[in-house]
Formats: structure tokens, sequence, C-alpha cells
């Protein structure tokens, strides 16, 4: 997200389409290092419901799994912390990142 958004300020904001914006502080982008996730794998039931075709390992995030675009963070690196103060840095449904205004 850095090396796409990098023209300075502290803080990036994430919107999702439903107008919910996170804050998000670049210091927790460069330590965790986020990923839009726009793929999921392919689980059994995809292979049965034909969501996914033999020898697919993954397939697009539809909208009501939240996608098309899923702010994911590496939940087994954050602090435990984290799970619940910093809820607000998942973001689902990623309509626009841009630098803070504040």
């Amino acid at each position: 997200m850095l090396r796409h958004n990098n023209t300075g300020g502290d803080d990036i904001e994430i919107s999702a389409h439903n107008g919910f914006i996170s804050g998000v502080k670049r210091s927790e982008i460069s330590q965790y290092a986020p990923i839009l996730a726009v793929e999921r794998n392919c689980e059994p039931q995809d292979y049965i419901t034909e969501a996914c075709a033999d020898g697919q390992l993954f397939r697009p995030i539809t909208i009501p799994e939240n996608g098309p675009i899923f702010l994911v963070w590496p939940l087994k690196e954050l602090p435990e912390y984290y799970l619940n103060m910093r809820n607000a840095i998942w973001v689902f449904h990623v309509s626009a990142i841009a630098h803070s205004k504040k």
C-alpha cells in the first residue's frame, strides 16, 4: 500500500463503499504489511457449488463475503490488544485510499 500511496503524511484513510472511513497509521502499514485482497482460497463447498473449477485454488471475494476488495492484516502478527482496540483497521468493500486530511 505504501509503495503505491507514498506521497507523504503520517496517516492513510481507507474508505469503504458504505461511507465507513478507517484511519491507519503509516507505521502500522510499514510494520504489519496489510494487503488488499481480491481473492480467497477455494473451499470444498466452492467446488460443489461450482464457484471454483477443478484444480482452481483461488476465487474472487464476492460482495456478500465483504468483497470485492478487503483490507487484510496478518492476524498472527498483530498484538493481542489490536484485536479489540484497532478493530476498525479491517475494512471491507474498500473503495478509496488517500492521505489523511488531518
